[in-house]
């Protein structure tokens, strides 16, 4: 995903020098890269687009508290597909993470577990922090872990591409991977972050091909895992994301960390800045669910071997019901600012309409006024009191007559918000009758096996 600050992979003198076939199809420069954007806390002031960032209510990463997680024998297991092939694409330093941007070829397919759809890889993505324990973007019951492994999807069967996926409901999934500090290392990071790769994305921008590489290698054994709805953990916090959060932590060695550590956020020619601890704030669970599929009855049916466990999915609490009128569907509306303008009142605050309802009452039409029937006053008789009952009238109707165009303008705007929303409720609500197919037909397989619930 070509997220603000990874609109392409920029050549330098130094990734030039270090990966000499960086100008192959893969690496093909896009725009300049622009100035890292202010931290998470000013994300949604500082562009319109973000504004999901400050106001959202599904927003990314979250602290997962397993006394909420609830047990749905009804997930099935997570499908990977690689075509039987080696994966290969480009390694770089991005300024702000570790990115691997697979090659077109082979096409890399995750489906099953919450996921209606097949998605597409489109990154993957590492993040770590300064210290041990303390650099991943998800918690569990409070607690972090040294690193996070995001492998970034996009609904191939509904979107062309990334960023059209990005914007539209079911349209991306994120497999989260945690990252524990160990005596051994998992293959697949070994080969990322061995000793010849990552020397060469010691600067932002610089970029290494590999090739060879095996997806599998990247998965425990056996897992199960936690899934919610929530939203890119980066600008513009696209609240399109199905997170899978994978059970079995990986490890790495002390070594590997160091040298992920020595990563710098800026180009040789600038001072050093480490690229580490660039994970966003938790954020809000509120109301989410979240669903695992281990059961806590037979918990070595999911999880075996040493390796960290999620433990107590035993409890079923659940947030309270969310009453319907404060739901909010989110989403990007950007009246035109001159309507805008004309909706709102000089000197106060600027006319929301996600929020601006009317009543019926306001509704109603306006009863057309008659027009008065005109009195000839003559010259002589317009006097100071006439001027002053005149100016006052005046006054009145052209009140009267802004309060009106005012509301009206309110009223459009408001029009447009609520057609958009409708259109967007509309491609739920098709989503959510597919997932109610997929459910009842998961439920008749399991009661013609096992009898009726």
């Amino acid at each position: 995903p070509l997220l603000p600050w990874d609109l392409g992979v920029q050549t330098t003198a130094h990734s030039a020098h270090t990966s000499p076939g960086i100008q192959s199809l893969f690496l093909t420069p896009c725009l300049p890269t622009p100035t890292p954007p202010p931290g998470p806390p000013f994300w949604g002031l500082v562009n319109a687009a973000w504004s999901l960032c400050a106001v959202g209510k599904r927003q990314s990463p979250v602290d997962v508290e397993l006394k909420r997680v609830l047990y749905d024998p009804f997930l099935p297991p997570l499908r990977l597909s690689t075509g039987g092939e080696k994966l290969r694409g480009t390694l770089y330093n991005t300024g702000r993470h570790v990115s691997f941007l697979p090659a077109p070829r082979p096409v890399v397919n995750v489906s099953g577990g919450p996921l209606l759809y097949s998605h597409r890889l489109s990154e993957l993505r590492l993040l770590f922090g300064a210290r041990d324990g303390a650099g991943s973007e998800h918690q569990i019951n409070h607690q972090g872990f040294s690193a996070e492994v995001q492998l970034i999807h996009f609904n191939q069967e509904l979107y062309g591409n990334f960023s059209a996926a990005s914007r539209g409901p079911n349209g991306l999934a994120i497999l989260s991977l945690f990252v524990n500090v160990a005596s051994t290392s998992n293959p697949f990071l070994s080969r990322l972050l061995n000793r010849d790769t990552i020397t060469r994305i010691s600067y932002k921008n610089d970029a290494y091909f590999l090739q060879d590489l095996s997806l599998e290698l990247l998965f425990p054994e056996s897992f199960g895992f936690i899934t919610y709805q929530g939203s890119l953990s980066t600008p513009p916090c696209s609240e399109t994301v199905t997170w899978i959060l994978i059970d079995r932590a990986l490890n790495i060695t002390s070594l590997q960390m160091h040298s992920l550590r020595l990563l710098s956020q800026n180009p040789p020619s600038q001072i050093f800045q480490s690229l580490s601890g660039n994970s966003r704030p938790l954020q809000p669970l509120a109301h989410r669910a979240l669903r695992g599929n281990r059961d806590p009855r037979h918990p070595e049916r999911r999880c075996r071997g040493p390796n960290y466990r999620l433990h107590g999915l035993t409890s079923r609490d659940t947030p309270s019901p969310v009453d319907p009128d404060t739901v909010e569907v989110l989403m990007t509306f950007e009246p035109d600012p001159a309507d805008l303008a004309l909706s709102s009142i000089p000197g106060h605050e600027t006319f929301d309409p996600r929020r601006h309802r009317f009543s019926e009452e306001e509704l109603k039409p306006q009863p057309i006024m008659k027009k008065a029937r005109k009195i000839q006053v003559p010259e002589e008789q317009k006097d100071e009191k006439y001027w002053s009952r005149r100016y006052k009238n005046n006054e009145a109707a052209k009140r009267s007559r802004d309060a009106r165009r005012l509301k009206e303008n309110q009223i459009s705007v408001r029009a447009a918000f609520l057609e958009k929303e409708n259109a967007l409720l509309r491609q739920e609500v098709v989503a959510v009758r597919q997932e109610l197919s997929h459910y009842r037909a998961v439920l008749s397989r399991y009661q013609a096996q096992h009898g009726a619930l």
